[in-house]
């Protein structure tokens, strides 16, 4: 992908610039790295709130689903997120989530065999360019705990379009 844009990019006397997205991560994106240099530090991103973790979760199911089983990887018979304020558990039964349990607060939820993040990251986790593997190099308080290649594959860096609006 990118060798071929620069090598389009050199066939024209003046060539446009080069825009390449960076996607934290991924196997493209260690290609982005290795030919352009790795991307600044500083991410932009939006803040997102999310008010109810386990009907977010609830509703990315089928998401989740379909992000397990192109990883290849066999799941515990549950997965364990933890936000500070509550513990998620998901389910998996046949290679499939099923509904959110949610319980109060569990310290540690790494040494339960689950992945943590602060309540304020969580959006940026589910929906950000960073997943797991760019939030928990960037913020102690997001780890993907034992079962990382698992983590990573469920919360991959997702990018996307904000239409906004701003009003007077």
């Amino acid at each position: 992908m990118v060798a071929a844009a620069d090598a389009l990019a050199r066939s024209v006397d003046e060539p446009e610039p080069v825009t390449v997205w960076d996607r934290p991560g991924t196997v493209g994106g260690a290609v982005v790295d290795e030919v352009c240099g790795p991307a600044p530090a500083e991410a932009e991103q939006y803040y997102v709130r999310v008010p109810d973790a386990a009907a977010l979760l609830d509703r990315m199911r089928p998401v989740l689903d379909a992000r397990l089983a192109r990883s290849g990887i066999e799941p515990p018979d549950e997965v364990l997120l933890g936000t500070f304020r509550q513990q998620l558990r998901l389910p998996v039964v046949d290679g499939r989530f099923g509904e959110p349990v949610v319980g109060g607060t569990l310290q540690s939820p790494g040494a339960h065999g689950g992945a943590g993040a602060a309540p304020d990251l969580l959006g940026p986790l589910l929906l950000g360019p960073l997943g797991m593997a760019g939030l928990s190099r960037r913020h102690p308080d997001v780890y993907p705990g034992p079962h990382v290649d698992l983590m990573e594959a469920l919360f991959p860096p997702v990018r996307a379009d904000l239409l906004t609006y701003y009003l007077p």
